[in-house]
């Protein structure tokens, strides 16, 4: 009689295998045969160096190596056990990269109240990924792409973070700078003009990211892209004036203002004689429309006499053919002149009249021929005055002469 004594079959188990590692990280796995009749000899290969035991080893061991080097590799386990029963595994495994991080964060800076792209990209590492976006201030995301608003100026932190298949984690902060929001203020250089006269604008603006650009509309289907610029209006009503002012992340701002264009300045003259005698007066009136009041008014009468009011009366003191000049300004620069001529002969008048007036209460040459000479006399008498009583005797005190 035969006895058989039957055992387990041979069977190989590793415990502990990754796929998938990343370089840098450790590699631990364990090695187990059982069944079959010991003793067993064992063999590995195919792994990266330090990861396979030493020649042929009897029995079960395990392994925890440093992944030094990427590629591609492939556990070849094999064992047989004494009456030669042989049995193989393989097992993949691959090393990849150390996984790093892309970030592409757009504005930055950016503007209180302007919507910010964050994406964040891993690359590398060992798939799948868990991504995480953490910014100061707002709620987290596990999204790739996020939109974020800032309602305050300020700096603020951006974190994106991964974690791979293999369980490496990697991130990168990013430093977001908010600027204050955009505000833009219109000045003009009077809000009162003349059609045709050139008026100043300006945009002030503060806030908002640089550079800035700006864009008129004056109301009258003209533009301008400048801060300060200047336009004249060629028909008198009410304009509404408006600036914008764009930062270079989409931000703007507006301002209005009115400004009120009168007709332009328009003036007459006449004079109620073209020619005259000498020393009569001849009278001078204008007639002004449009324009920006106050007026402003200046005769020149062409013979050294002048008046500053908007009608005048005046005698002239020498012969000849005399151009009299009228210059009428408004209040906003609009000015007008007014050409007239006087023909001034002798006549039959010798002597001067007694007065000659003038509306301006401005002085003719007549009458300051006759101040002049009432300066005259007055001097006159008062040296005669005083000779007087320097040729006059000592008054008598009773005292009796000097011995």
């Amino acid at each position: 009689n035969q006895t058989w004594v039957l055992h387990d079959p041979l069977v190989a188990t590793v415990n502990g295998w990754h796929a998938s590692r990343d370089v840098g990280q450790s590699l631990a796995y364990a090695v187990r045969v059982v069944g079959g009749i010991e003793p067993y000899s064992i063999s590995v290969s195919g792994l990266p160096a330090g990861c396979e035991p030493p020649g042929n080893v009897t029995s079960s061991f395990v392994i925890d190596c440093h992944l030094a080097s990427t590629g591609t590799f492939v556990l070849n386990l094999s064992a047989s056990d004494r009456p030669g029963v042989h049995l193989s595994l393989f097992a993949p495994l691959q090393v990849n990269p150390d996984p790093f991080v892309l970030t592409v964060i757009n504005p930055n800076p950016s503007t209180v109240g302007v919507p910010i792209s964050l994406q964040g990209t891993p690359a590398e590492g060992t798939p799948p990924y868990l991504l995480n976006w953490t910014v100061e201030g707002q709620p987290p995301s596990n999204l790739s792409v996020e939109f974020v608003t800032f309602s305050a100026p300020g700096t603020y932190s951006a974190n994106f973070s991964v974690t791979d298949g293999a369980g490496w984690t990697v991130y990168r902060t990013t430093e977001l700078v908010i600027h204050r929001a955009l505000v833009v203020t219109l000045t003009l250089g009077r809000n009162r003009t003349d059609a045709g006269l050139p008026v100043r604008f300006a945009a002030v603006a503060s806030g908002g990211t640089a550079p800035l650009s700006y864009a008129w509309q004056f109301g009258d289907g003209t533009t301008a892209f400048t801060n300060q610029t200047t336009h004249a209006f060629a028909k008198a009503r009410v304009y509404q004036v408006e600036v914008w002012a764009n930062d270079s992340v989409g931000a703007g701002a507006t301002a209005i203002a009115n400004i009120t264009v009168n007709p332009p300045l328009s003036v007459n003259a006449t004079e109620n004689a073209t020619s005259a005698t000498l020393y009569e007066p001849v009278s001078f009136v204008s007639v002004t429309a449009g324009g920006t009041p106050p007026y402003r008014y200046w005769w020149n009468f062409g013979d050294d006499g002048s008046s500053y009011a908007d009608a005048a009366t005046y005698a002239f003191t020498t012969l000849g053919n005399h151009s009299v000049t009228l210059v009428v300004n408004d209040s906003v620069g609009g000015s007008r002149t007014v050409n007239l001529t006087v023909d001034v002969t002798s006549g039959s008048t010798s002597s001067p009249p007694p007065h000659v007036t003038s509306r301006s209460g401005g002085a003719s040459a007549w009458e300051y021929l006759l101040a002049a000479a009432a300066v005259v006399v007055v001097v006159a008498v008062v040296g005669v005055v005083l000779l007087r009583r320097r040729n006059s005797p000592p008054p008598f005190d009773g005292s009796p002469p000097p011995q």
